[in-house]
């Protein structure tokens, strides 16, 4: 990805989130279609199981608890949903990817 481009200057400006301590709390979907399981830890034979539906992207959620734990062999934060309720993964510690994002983090 670029910032500028000659002939054009600034293409977009980048923001970076401060780091965020992920508690239990309202939280915003921010990945479309964000896997929902049965259970936090989840294992490459029990995925297809496991999952019980789908959150899309923009969904405002309350999560009641939260768990590192291990998703299809990846290290992950899962939190446990009140409504749609179910786990959803957070924060793939592996890639550095995020499915939610705490609102207080989003409101700035």
């Amino acid at each position: 990805m670029f910032d500028r481009k000659p002939g054009l200057g600034n293409m977009c400006t980048r923001f970076l989130l401060p780091p965020v301590a992920d508690a239990p709390g309202p939280y915003l979907i921010i990945h479309d279609q964000a896997a929902l399981t049965q259970n936090a830890p989840v294992s490459p034979a029990d995925s297809t199981r496991e999952l019980i539906g789908r959150v899309r992207a923009s969904t405002p959620v309350e999560v009641l608890e939260v768990q590192r734990c291990q998703v299809l062999g990846r290290e992950v934060l899962r939190g446990l949903l009140r409504d749609p309720p179910g786990w959803v993964t957070i924060l793939d510690y592996d890639s550095g990817e995020r499915w939610a994002l705490a609102m207080s983090s989003a409101q700035g």
